[in-house]
């Protein structure tokens, strides 16, 4: 047996337990022990036994393999921390549904407050009216990105705060689209969206903390108990 501990445990793995990988030869167990959150011993399931108690949880992986926290060296965690605030549009089956998420949106907050997600597709919007989305709205500032964050819907509220009216140019890079008669629809390409994109105020400090914390929970109970940050490094995050 691997480690020591006196007293029972709280918890015995059983299964084809990874220890180390050196060289291309695995090092493995048949359980490990844990107490207070911690692997105290691996080992053989005899040697593991004797540790149980009248209160340890046996969990048998029956033969799956068992392995240490993963590390993922390149998450965008303060991004996915944001969107944790913001409306969910990927799973809306039709524009209609995104058109309701952001109504529900924009009723539970203050007039002059954001509405912000991400999520929508080419498909969804083909099957509603950039007016049914700014009525949606109801007059609150907008902008919520496209499932694959090359393209943006901002409401005629967030497109006054930036400047983008009828007379703005396509920055090099992207494009305003336009309807017939050369207003903007809100649909913004590329680059563009950045025009507004850079008025959106950003969760950050205390107000990002419950949504980072969350979000690290959600990846710690995939296995992913390490991250490095790869595209947000401000000093307020």
């Amino acid at each position: 047996m691997t480690g020591g501990s006196s007293g029972t445990v709280d918890l015995i793995v059983r299964g084809e337990v990874l220890l180390a990988a050196d060289g291309g030869r695995a090092e493995r167990a048949e359980a490990l022990a844990i107490r207070d959150g911690r692997v105290v011993a691996t080992g053989t399931d005899a040697e593991l036994t004797a540790l149980a108690g009248a209160r340890t949880t046996v969990v048998d992986a029956r033969g799956m393999a068992v392995i240490p926290g993963l590390h993922d060296f390149h998450v965008h965690l303060v991004g996915l921390a944001r969107l944790r605030a913001g409306i969910v549009l990927d799973d809306a089956p039709d524009g209609g549904e995104v058109g309701r998420r952001i109504a529900d949106a924009a009723a539970s907050r203050p007039p002059d407050a954001w509405v912000t997600g991400r999520g929508w597709s080419e498909a969804q919007l083909a099957t509603t009216t950039p007016e049914a989305l700014e009525a949606a709205t109801n007059g609150r500032p907008t902008f919520v990105r496209s499932h694959d964050g090359h393209s943006a819907w901002a409401s005629a509220a967030a497109r006054a705060i930036a400047g983008v009216g009828p007379g703005a140019d396509d920055p090099p890079g992207g494009r305003i689209e336009r309807d017939p008669s050369g207003a903007p629809t809100g649909v913004l390409r590329e680059t563009a969206l950045e025009l507004v994109a850079v008025h959106v105020p950003e969760l950050a400090g205390h107000d990002l903390w419950p949504h980072l914390d969350a979000t690290l929970r959600d990846l710690a109970a995939l296995g992913i108990t390490g991250a490095t940050e790869a595209g947000d490094y401000t000093d307020d995050n």
